[in-house]
C-alpha cells in the first residue's frame, strides 16, 4: 500500500544525504507554519520547570554511519522509503536533570514531542515508547554503529497519522531515578514500531533545530504529609446472660362441699328419719399449655464475584 503513503517528509534527509551544503537549508522550510498545539501541563502542581532538549538526533540502521545531528526532525518507525531505505529508526533526545530545591519531590514529569511528519497509511497509529538511554552520546557523534542501548521502558503514547500535535510521554519514575541518583542522566531513547515489509511505518517529530523542540516539563512540591490512620479500639461484646423463665404453676380449683340439707321435722309420732349422705367431693382439674416456639430465619446476601 505503498501509493497510499505519506511521501513528504522524506525531502527532509535526502538534502544530508545527496544535496551538500545547498540542501541543508531545505531541511527547515517543511517545519515552518505547523500550528502548535497547546500545552497539557499539570495544574495540580505547585512550581513547573519547562526544559529544552539539549541534544537530540535520529540514527538509521540502512545508514550506520550517517550522523543526523543538524537535522529539523527526527524518526522513530521503520524506514522503507528512502533509496536505501533507512530500515529501523530511532531518535535520542537529551535534557538537563531538572534542579529540584531541597525539601521538594518530583510530582509529574513528561516528555513533550511535536509530530510534523508521517510515513504511514491513513488513520493508522504508531505505539511510540520512550526508554532510558544506558550511555553517553553527542549530537554531533552519534550514528547507527555507536549508539548506546537503552534500559527500562517508561511512558508510551500511540501516535496517530495527522501532523501537527503535541503528544506526552510519563518519564516521572525516569526523572525522580535521575535525581536520586539512581540512574545516571544518559538522556531518553524513543522507539516506535520497528516492522518491516506492509506494516512499515514511522513518525518524524520536531528537533531542537526545528520549530518545536522537545520538551521536559517536571512539577514538583512538598512531600504529601500523610494522613494519620486512627487505631481501632477494641471493644468486647456484652455476654448474654442466661435468665431462667419461671414455670408457671398451676392454680388449684376448690374443692366444693356439700352442706347439710335440713333438719328433720319432728310430729306427733316421732320416726326415724335416716341422715342425709354426703355427695363425694370433685377432684380439681388441672390443665396444661405447651410453649410456642417460632422459628427464625436469617438472610444472607451473597457476596458478588466480581492493540
Amino acid at each position: 500500500m505503498k501509493y497510499a503513503r505519506a511521501r513528504r517528509p522524506a525531502a527532509l534527509f535526502l538534502p544530508l544525504l545527496f544535496g551538500g551544503i545547498a540542501g541543508l537549508a531545505a531541511l527547515f522550510f517543511l517545519a515552518r507554519g505547523l500550528p502548535a498545539a497547546q500545552a497539557q501541563i499539570p495544574q495540580s502542581a505547585s512550581t513547573l520547570i519547562a526544559l529544552t532538549s539539549t541534544a537530540d538526533a535520529c540514527v538509521l540502521e540502512g545508514y550506520p554511519t550517517l550522523n543526523l545531528g543538524i537535522t529539523a526532525d527526527m524518526w522513530v518507525g521503520y524506514d522503507d522509503f528512502l533509496n536505501p531505505p533507512g530500515k529501523t529508526a530511532r531518535s535520542y533526545i537529551a535534557f538537563p536533570s531538572p534542579a529540584i530545591p531541597a525539601g521538594q519531590q518530583v510530582i509529574t514529569a513528561a516528555l513533550r514531542i511535536f509530530h510534523v511528519f508521517t510515513w504511514d497509511v491513513p488513520d493508522a497509529q504508531d505505539h511510540i515508547t520512550a526508554y532510558a538511554a544506558d550511555g553517553a552520546w553527542t549530537e554531533a557523534g552519534i550514528t547507527w554503529s555507536n549508539a548506546p542501548a537503552w534500559g527500562p521502558a517508561y511512558g508510551s503514547v500511540d501516535v496517530g497519522f495527522e501532523i501537527g500535535s503535541w503528544y506526552e510521554l510519563d518519564v516521572t519514575e525516569l526523572v525522580r531515578d535521575w535525581i536520586a541518583g539512581r540512574r545516571p542522566n544518559y538522556g531518553i531513547v524513543l522507539r516506535g514500531e520497528e516492522a518491516s515489509g506492509p506494516e512499515a511505518s514511522w513518525r518524524g517529530f520536531s528537533t531542537r533545530e526545528g520549530d518545536n523542540p522537545p520538551q521536559l516539563v517536571v512539577a514538583y512540591g512538598p512531600p504529601a504529609t500523610p494522613t494519620p490512620t486512627p487505631s481501632r479500639t477494641y471493644t468486647p461484646s456484652p455476654t448474654a446472660t442466661m435468665t431462667s423463665t419461671p414455670t408457671s404453676t398451676p392454680t388449684a380449683t376448690p374443692t366444693a362441699t356439700a352442706s347439710p340439707t335440713g333438719t328433720p321435722t319432728s310430729t306427733s309420732t316421732p320416726t326415724a328419719t335416716p341422715s342425709p349422705t354426703l355427695s363425694p367431693t370433685p377432684a380439681g382439674v388441672r390443665i396444661w399449655f405447651p410453649l410456642a416456639w417460632k422459628s427464625r430465619w436469617k438472610s444472607r446476601t451473597a457476596t458478588p464475584n466480581a492493540r
